[in-house]
């Protein structure tokens, strides 16, 4: 078995899924190839690429590390580039004309420290102020900024439903449509239902509900990213673009907080996965003598991959989980 370094959000979800991919992908002395970039993927990094290069650049001026090729190039792969370029923009263009992209930008510039962007970061695992040394983990922040009070927002970007249908998610401070050339939705600058604003450190969070009870996967991502982030009773934000499709998206603002049982529950879920990993014993539905041969079958499965077909490599590669 491989040496897992840390644990990253998307990580976690693989193992909690799918245990065979998680060995795999993690673990296998000989891994697979990557499982390629899909479409719905490819104009969600995309759109990132463009809102990036568009905050970055009217912060900070013009940089080769975050100009629009750059990221594109380092965060779509080849064969999805051409069309998610021009997706990523429509979606881009939904953001700015819906008015949320310059009400961010409104609150990044009163930024008493400056915003980070997509910046990677490590370190160990904290128990509310005690380091659990052994447990490391990774993450990605897509932005770290603070309010012009000081409360830090760590905010990540989602894009739902570009090639098909998404609604969007429950607990929402504010929806907006992204057109301006067709009548409004009747959901327009409305507040969700289950909703209730107020004033959290100069920005509006929903107090009504924690966010792991809308979405726990984002509820996990985003808490490792604030501990990881240093922050201190931080605001989650979420702008989810909800798509019906490329012509009708509608951003929703999400601004949210996230429960102490939660925190200690990933912390425990974070702690079992890091000993499990580290184990002689990974399939713990199994004794650990049948674990270990199907540790071994699993090390086996690709170590013929290099060699065959295109369409063995396809076959092979549809016959793993997501």
């Amino acid at each position: 078995m491989r040496n897992v370094e840390y644990i990253s959000p998307s990580s976690l979800a693989v193992f909690e899924t799918d245990l065979d991919e998680f060995y795999l992908k993690y673990l296998a002395e000989t891994r697979p190839p990557r499982i390629p970039q899909t479409a719905p993927m490819a104009v969600g990094s995309s759109f990132d690429a463009y809102v990036k290069n568009y905050l970055h650049q009217g912060l900070f001026g013009k940089s080769t590390e975050y100009a629009l090729d750059t990221l594109i190039e380092k965060q779509v792969e080849s064969q999805n580039r051409d069309q998610a370029r021009i997706d990523g923009e429509i979606a881009f263009n939904a953001y700015r004309l819906s008015g949320a992209l310059a009400d961010l930008m409104l609150l990044l510039t009163k930024s008493p420290t400056d915003p980070q962007f997509e910046f990677e970061i490590r370190g160990p695992l904290e128990n509310f102020g005690d380091k659990v040394d052994e447990v490391t983990i990774l993450g990605k922040p897509d932005l770290k900024f603070q309010t012009h009070l000081r409360r830090d927002v760590v905010l990540d970007w989602k894009v739902n439903g570009f090639y098909s249908k998404a609604s969007p998610m429950k607990g929402y401070v504010r929806i907006r449509d992204g057109w301006i050339n067709k009548p409004a939705s009747r959901s327009s600058n409305t507040i969700h239902k289950d909703a209730q604003p107020m004033d959290f450190g100069g920005i509006n969070v929903n107090i009504a509900d924690y966010l792991e009870n809308f979405n726990s996967g984002w509820a996990t991502q985003l808490s490792m990213y604030g501990w990881l982030c240093d922050a201190v009773s931080p605001v989650y934000a979420i702008d989810q673009l909800a798509c019906k499709g490329r012509n009708e998206i509608r951003i929703a603002e999400h601004r949210t907080k996230i429960s102490h049982n939660f925190h200690i529950d990933l912390i425990a879920r974070l702690r079992c996965m890091w000993l499990r990993i580290h184990s002689d014993h990974f399939f713990l539905d199994m004794s650990k003598k049948d674990s270990q041969a199907r540790c071994a079958l699993l090390d086996k499965q690709y170590q013929t991959f290099e060699g065959t077909s295109e369409r063995d490599k396809w076959m092979q590669n549809i016959s793993r989980g997501a």
